[in-house]
């Protein structure tokens, strides 16, 4: 009944923050600046929205889905350059922000970004209207879209109010000072079907901590005052924890003290299934002989990595612990102070050097939907320094180079990758762990899911699991590099070692018609591809093949060159590429 009555009262303040009205700005007016934009031939036109008891709430919508990046704001303000009527295509917006951006652009992004943006984050606010037009010269049809006077309005507003707190952060990083962005507070915007669902997570983490400084939360109780499930909770804790905006305190947890007692003994190493469990017995049984009879599980753990620097360290606490449970185990190395329901023991703590900037995005929220005097003069004066901030190519340039630097998905954030053969030994390094090496070495806040990505998809390394196709808490993947493959060199003249040299070469050129081949075509295709399975120089006529593609199309080294890319992979290709060489190629 209690829990009801809770969850009742959360969601009547959760209504009412939406459910605010008040008025903002009135009547109509056109700012037209005159320094950087008439060099430009451009105007800056933001004619207020009409007073509507839906404005509040979709200022604070536009703030969450547009508030996520930099880039979003700048190229909703970059739409406020061209006439109200006028519908322009994703080329033309970026061709103008880079523009803004003066001689030095920070970030020119790709040709089809501006309008993922108009589609996944300014539509579904109703910020645009978007339409197909056919333009000369262009083939197909062209997307094209123009801002609405709501979208004028509050885009305005919001993209001032956001992006003046993106430029503090930037003169902090640039004074050396810990900074943090839009993104590593705001996180992915969470918009389905158009609809706006809820504030983000990793805020509303933040604004349950500062409610508690110093003494912090745990990750349950997070996901209890937060209403969100516990994955949900640990994703958005790693990230922040990744980004510096929370720390971990795990001092509840090291009070977990076993006793060293002469049943250690009677452990028989030969009988463990681990040797992570081996390597934790050998480390008790090392600091017993030093005169230990009480020892915390994280020292235990550290003198277990020092005995068995190969074995996997995060399986050997996990591993030890379900061992303990089994059977007369836990008799053996008794716990004199066991530490129950771990994820209320482990305090996840706001940094003290973020307080004020969640502080002061926590208040632009406020004055955002708040009727005072002050909230309205606060808009007008957002709505005054977006425009300032378009005026200043040298302020556009540093925002869209602080949003590539921050952003995971950007192509110049992964230069990470250059860091990770350093840092992979020839055993290999769980993922976890080298994600939080990389976080450390490149100061870049790295979505875990991500990297887990492109590290699959990296050359010369692999990911492996314990158990085939399972990579989870108990099987976490583990990256390994591969070994570095023997380069074959075929002379020069392989051709006469070729099984095929006597046979009819049309049985190796299948006739190359329109669609499909026929029933026909591919029974040749399969009988030339069984000879080549048989013939001991099938990779130097592949090779050939590869760096003739254009011209040729038949059957080689067992690939039908005409559907080179349905019968190879591009790693495939490279890998022929690289380590099949014929006489003196390199």
């Amino acid at each position: 009944m209690i829990r009801a009555v809770h969850d009742l009262s959360s969601r009547t303040s959760f209504l009412l923050c939406y459910t605010i009205t008040g008025r903002l700005l009135s009547g109509r007016y056109k700012v037209v600046t005159k320094t950087y934009y008439e060099e430009l031939n451009m105007e800056i036109q933001c004619p207020p929205q009409p007073q509507l008891e839906a404005d509040m709430p979709d200022a604070l919508r536009a703030m969450y889905v547009m508030g996520s990046h930099a880039a979003k704001l700048l190229t909703c303000l970059t739409l406020t350059t061209f006439p109200p009527e006028e519908y322009v295509s994703s080329n033309e917006i970026n061709v103008r922000l880079t523009q803004l951006q003066g001689a030095t652009a920070g970030w020119k992004l790709g040709p089809d970004v501006a309008y993922g943006y108009g589609k996944r984050a300014f539509k579904p606010l109703g910020f645009i209207e978007s339409t197909t037009v056919n333009r000369a010269g262009q083939g197909s049809p062209v997307e094209v879209m123009r801002l609405t006077e709501k979208g004028r309005h509050l885009g305005t507003v919001v993209a001032g109010a956001m992006l003046s707190l993106e430029l503090q952060s930037i003169d902090k990083a640039k004074a050396g000072l810990p900074s943090i962005s839009l993104q590593d507070i705001m996180g992915v915007p969470d918009v389905l079907k158009g609809s706006f669902e809820r504030p983000p997570t990793r805020l509303s983490i933040c604004e349950a901590l500062l409610q508690h400084p110093g003494q912090g939360l745990s990750q349950a109780e997070l996901t209890t005052m937060c209403r969100i499930n516990k994955s949900t909770t640990s994703v958005a804790v790693r990230s922040l924890l990744s980004s510096g905006i929370v720390t971990r305190d795990n001092g509840l947890v090291d009070k977990r003290t076993f006793a060293l007692t002469d049943r250690l003994s009677e452990i028989n190493i030969d009988h463990l299934p681990s040797i992570e469990l081996i390597a934790m017995i050998e480390a008790a049984r090392i600091l017993q002989k030093q005169g230990f009879t009480q020892v915390t599980l994280s020292q235990w753990h550290e003198t277990a990595v020092q005995v068995r620097p190969r074995a996997r360290r995060d399986l050997m606490k996990y591993g030890f612990t379900q061992w303990h449970r089994r059977g007369e185990n836990g008799s053996k190395i008794p716990e004199i102070e066991p530490a129950k329901n771990l994820r209320y023991q482990t305090r996840i703590v706001l940094a003290e050097e973020h307080t004020d900037y969640i502080q002061e995005l926590l208040r632009i929220r406020h004055l955002l939907v708040d009727t005072t005097p002050e909230a309205a003069d606060f808009r007008r004066a957002a709505k005054a320094q977006a425009i300032a901030i378009l005026g200043a190519p040298d302020k556009v340039a540093s925002l869209m180079a602080y949003a590539k630097d921050k952003t995971s998905f950007a192509k110049g954030s992964r230069a990470w990758r250059d860091a990770v053969p350093a840092l992979v030994p020839q055993d290999g390094i769980p993922l976890a762990e080298l994600h939080n090496q990389i976080v450390a070495v490149t100061g870049k806040n790295i979505e875990y899911p991500w990297f887990m990505r492109v590290i699959a998809e990296l050359d010369g390394f692999e990911l492996v699991t314990a158990k085939a196709g399972q990579s989870n808490r108990k099987n976490p993947p583990i990256v390994k590099p591969l070994a570095e493959p023997q380069k074959q060199v075929f002379p020069a003249n392989w051709v006469k070692d070729a099984v095929c040299k006597d046979m009819d070469p049309d049985l190796f050129d299948p006739p190359a018609g329109v669609g499909r081949p026929s029933d026909a075509v591919l029974r040749q295709a399969k009988a030339a591809k069984a000879i080549c399975q048989t013939c001991p120089v099938k990779l130097p006529c592949l090779r050939k093949a590869l760096d003739n593609a254009s011209e040729d199309e038949g059957i080689r080294g067992g690939v039908w060159i005409r559907f080179l890319r349905k019968e190879m992979t591009q790693q495939e290709i490279d890998y022929i590429r690289r380590n099949v060489k014929i006489g003196g190629q390199r």
